[in-house]
């Protein structure tokens, strides 16, 4: 439900960022800020063929990957960058279940940062999308 609510957040501001710049550059075409412009999220098959990949670049703070269950969500990093990494932390959300987030967080929360046991473990059961 997570990965889904990216997409559908992505899909929502798409429309809505191009209006607002729309009426920005109408309205006070010298103004200097703009709303970020969201690209419509692209959704495919993702390259460890784990997951469905999702571009949700735009909704991140900074570059990078999040698994979300059946989604590889991509903020702006590329297609094929972390795939077999995330592929691993799509087997670790089907083991877990519901469980998946609160470990993750804990893992992040022991380091103070990214990282831990969750990463890890991510790395050694990574998918290289050779079956």
């Amino acid at each position: 439900m997570v990965g889904v609510a990216f997409v559908a957040t992505a899909a929502i501001l798409t429309p809505v960022s191009r209006v607002v710049n729309g009426l920005i550059n109408t309205l006070a075409p010298r103004f200097m800020f703009r709303m970020y412009e969201f690209e419509f999220p692209q959704i495919r098959v993702s390259q460890s063929k784990m997951q469905l990949y999702a571009n949700v670049c735009g909704l991140g703070i900074v570059s990078g990957k999040m698994s979300a269950g059946l989604f590889e969500l991509d903020f702006c990093s590329g297609y094929s960058f972390a795939s077999g990494h995330e592929g691993g932390h799509a087997k670790q959300s089907a083991l877990l279940g519901p469980l998946y987030f609160p470990a993750a967080i804990l893992s992040y929360i022991m380091v103070g940062g990214h990282g831990g046991f969750i990463e890890s473990w991510a790395d050694i059961w990574a998918v290289d999308g050779r079956w």
